[in-house]
């Protein structure tokens, strides 16, 4: 009962449909989003497993993983270590209602809302992720938000779900990779290529 993850659009929609459409304002420096309960963590693993059988065969995705595989490649990582997979976002605070800006709302205040749909949602391909740099993206996925009460957002609002990427390691001067560094006891970090970024 409830074991199979969502293997289309729809049932995905359903099943998000079914939590709790409230969160709290918070801020992290100058990130500001809004928290969300427990349900919604819960099922996570759910939502990767939904989207990877949901997109499976979608061709932009494929052309994004082409895309993310060249520019590696051309950075100088071996092509036997790049291995995409889907994975869960890589944010320190879980699950939550991406805010641009709120015009109006203090933080700790509880503010629903309500999702109108998924969609593919702009990876920088070649660039790092700024939580975990060995990570690449080739694709994010994400559900569009639309804020009720008195807060509101600038932009689009909406919650990533899922990464569509690879996990790699950098080849150091030597030309070895950093993980084999790292075994020798190597101290310092290899660069990622490209700039880190979320």
């Amino acid at each position: 009962m409830g074991e199979e993850p969502p293997s289309t659009p729809d049932d995905l929609l359903k099943l998000v449909n079914g939590l709790e459409a409230v969160g709290t304002v918070s801020k992290s420096g100058n990130f500001c989003y809004l928290k969300l309960g427990k349900a919604w963590q819960e099922i996570t693993g759910k939502l990767v497993a939904g989207v990877a059988s949901i997109f499976k065969y979608d061709k932009k995705l494929k052309a994004n993983e082409a895309r993310l595989r060249r520019c590696l490649q051309q950075s100088g990582v071996d092509a036997k270590a790049i291995k995409f997979q889907y994975y869960k976002p890589l944010s320190d605070v879980g699950l939550h209602v991406s805010l641009s800006d709120v015009e109006s709302g203090e933080v700790g205040a509880r503010v629903p809302f309500r999702v109108t749909g998924l969609f593919l949602q702009r990876a920088n391909i070649g660039v790092a992720s700024m939580h975990h740099p060995e990570y690449y993206h080739a694709q994010w996925f994400a559900l569009g938000v639309e804020l009720g009460g008195s807060t509101a957002a600038k932009g689009r609002a909406h919650i990533s779900i899922a990464c569509f990427g690879c996990r790699v390691r950098a080849p150091d001067a030597s030309g070895k990779s950093s993980k084999a560094s790292k075994k020798r006891g190597a101290k310092k970090k290899s660069r990622s290529p490209g700039r880190k970024k979320r």
